[in-house]
This record gives C-alpha cells, structure tokens and sequence, in this order.
C-alpha cells in the first residue's frame, strides 16, 4: 500500500503552536519540522543564525510596523551581528547584500495564520555601541518585496488555527560595509496580519526589543529567548530555478537560492537551464526547470529517481475525472478504469491503495463519494535535483512513538 499514514503527514507537515494570548513579550511559542525544513546558512553565506528551538520550543518574535498594544505601537526586534568576531569591510565577499531569514504571519487577538497580498518590509541597520543598539541611530534604511518560500509546513495553534511558515530573501540596493552592528527586520503593510520572525538557538542568547512609539523607554535586551534568525549573503544574483514548482525566476540571490534547494546560474538568464550549451555542473544534468531528477522516497521504503512533479503526487483516491473531488461525475470514469479503459490518474482509480484497479476498489470508492480531495494523501517526499537514493530514511509511519524513536525523521525531504 502507497497511502502514508496520517501520523507521518502530521509530523512532516505540521507544528506544534500552544493557544494562548499575547504575552507580555508577545512572542508565541511553538515546534516545527517539514518538507523542506529549517537549515543551516549556506556554506557560501558571510555570516549568520540558523533557526532552532530555544529550550523546549521554537520561538516567534512579532515584528511589525501595524502590531499594537494599547498605546505602544510599531513592535521591532533586533539583531547584532556577526555572533562572534568581526566582518572586513573592506573585503567585498564580507559586503552585506541579500538577507535571509524565517517567519509566519498571524492574526490578534487569536493567533491564527494569515496571508498577506505583497511580502513588505523595513530594514534597518544600526552601529554598534558597546554591545548595544540606539533604536533612534540607525545608519542605513531600505524597504523592500521579499520574494517569500512557503516550505510545505506549517505551526498549529491548538483551538484557532494554522500558520503557514515562510523563508524570506531580499536583496540590498547597496550593500553594507559593516565590521559589526545591528539590523532590524519589521514587516509592514496590511493591518490585522502581522509578521513574526522565526528565534534562533545560535549566537549570543541576546536580541533587543522596543516599541517605536517609544523607543527609549521600552528598548529591551531578551536573554531567555535566545537569538532571531537571519543568513547574510553576497550580492551574488542569477536565474534561480525551483524543480519542486518548475519556476525560474531571474535576477535572485545565490545564496538564497541554495537556502530553496534551487539550481543557481550566476549572471544568466532563466534560458539557460535546458540549454545543451551552457557549461553547468558536471555532476547535474543542465535539464530544463522541473525536469531534473531526484530521489523520490516512497513511504513503503522504495526510491526512484524522478522529477519533483512525478513524484510529489497528491492522490485522490477515487476522483476518476480528476476534478478535485469525488461525486457522481466519477461514476463514469471509474467503470472505464475498471474495464481497463484510460484513467486520467491511476492512482485515483485504485481507490484501496493496493496497485491494482479491481472490483476490490469499489466499496471504497462508494465510501468517498461526496468528499472533496485532501492533502493528507501524499505518498511520497523528493530530496532535490540529482539527489541519490541513499538519502532516503526509511520510517515505520504506525509508530506511536516515531518523532522518538525516528529523529531522522526531522532529515527527510530536506
């Protein structure tokens, strides 16, 4: 049987947010493991803080221009950098150019996910002070468009809602020439849905916090919510393709990029990929964007190489005419698949999951009659272009027990 169990879709695809109010810090606390997953910075990044649990859970700071609390208003955090030692300014592998970081977006006064149209943001940089920030001292300001990642995951507020979780890239018009200081990142822009930016357990466990209404009198130094997550990266920018979505998008960064899981082409265009003249990686075809291969690790333990789109297969069981549901207009189809006719999914047609289309699928597809389709059916995770089939784990998706005894569980799909 194909169909993975919905314990493993809820460990891969969801975190763990506790309902609660706003408190006094109004940060929110919760767990988080998916499909593409937190990482590292990139081996290439100039410096930087993975995100990552602070004690028992991970940690999300608001930060936003529209966020209030009674007559403070303009909630900011912000970050020091390097986490140790010092930047060359005069080195141009050391200029800060593009910045990476992690985040949800949430509504009040119960938390729950929202979306905003557009990914705005300000962000700040401030010189240091004796390991300190000036809130009112910033050296250099820009408003940007993230170009926003939904990686496949989400945190769960228990009685409200679900929060989609996001890797953001924006890149610097100038870059900065800093041996150390501060910066800050604070969404803005559509009031009632606000940004949280994800904690980090990397650094120097201090951040500082303030309300720009008063910045002298609510500037903060939390040291008990460890650090805020960020990747400075060189200004560094190409075609950007993304197998898993099959888009390419040109003039983006190389290190966030690399964060996506994407194939880079420094100072190209996205015609590139797929052209036989162009000099790519020997060790990864240069196909076209979608069509390289990966390892595609089913939930029965067998891998394969495919494309992401061949793999990442969302079935629903018994929609015959692939219309995203199952009713009456399914009838039809499903006898034509029976008979051995063409099925337009014959994942779809074998309603029981067991490989094969025969009369034993049809109390189940009279059982789905009426249901609309779900993502809870996803059989299969892909580990990226060129990917080998060693990197998959193999899980017992009816453990009880499997975030224990699997902690590998945490590595698959990344």
């Amino acid at each position: 049987m194909r169909t993975l169990s919905a314990l493993c879709v809820a460990l891969w695809g969801v975190g763990l947010l506790s309902a609660q109010a706003v408190d006094l810090d109004d940060a929110l606390p919760g767990f988080v493991s998916g499909d593409r997953g937190f990482g590292e910075c990139p081996d290439d990044a100039i410096t930087g803080q993975a995100p990552g649990e602070c004690g028992t859970n991970q940690w999300y700071f608001y930060s936003d221009y529209e966020f209030c609390s009674g007559t403070l208003c303009h909630r900011l955090r912000c970050e020091n950098f390097p986490p140790s030692g010092l930047l060359d300014p005069n080195d141009p592998n050391q200029w800060i150019g593009t910045i990476t970081w992690y985040g949800v977006y949430v509504t009040e006064p119960v938390p729950d996910g929202c979306t905003k149209p557009q990914h705005n943001f300000r962000i700040r940089f401030y010189d240091d002070d004796s390991g300190n920030v000036d809130p009112n001292n910033w050296v250099y300001e820009e408003h940007v468009t993230a170009v926003a990642h939904w990686l496949d995951y989400v945190i769960l507020c228990l009685d409200c809602g679900v929060a989609d979780v996001w890797r953001f890239e924006a890149v610097l018009s100038t870059p900065r020439q800093m041996a150390k200081g501060w910066f800050s990142i604070q969404g803005e822009g559509t009031p009632g849905c606000f940004f949280l930016w994800a904690g980090s357990n990397q650094g120097d466990n201090r951040f500082a916090a303030w309300w720009e209404t008063n910045a002298a009198g609510t500037l903060t130094y939390p040291t008990d919510r460890c650090d805020l997550n960020y990747c400075f990266g060189v200004r560094t920018i190409g075609a950007c393709c993304d197998d898993r979505t099959a888009t390419c998008q040109e003039d983006f960064p190389e290190d966030a990029c690399i964060a996506l899981g994407g194939r880079f082409h420094r100072d190209a265009p996205c015609s590139t990929f797929g052209d036989p003249n162009y000099p790519g990686d020997p060790n990864c075809p240069n196909t076209a964007c979608g069509a390289a291969l990966g390892a595609c690790c089913h939930d029965n333990g067998n891998c394969e190489q495919l494309t992401a789109l061949d793999c990442l297969v969302h079935p629903c069981r018994g929609d015959c005419d692939c219309d995203a549901d199952v009713d009456f207009d399914d009838i039809n189809p499903f006898v034509d698949c029976l008979g051995g006719g063409p099925c337009c999914s014959f994942d779809n047609a074998d309603c029981n999951g067991d490989g094969t289309i025969n009369f034993d699928d049809i109390n189940c597809f009279v059982g789905k009659l009426g249901l609309p389709c779900t993502r809870s059916e996803r059989i299969s995770l892909w580990f990226g272009p060129c990917s080998s089939c060693d990197l998959c784990c193999k899980l017992d998706c009816n453990d009880p027990n499997l975030g224990v005894t699997h902690p590998e569980i945490e590595l698959c799909g990344q």
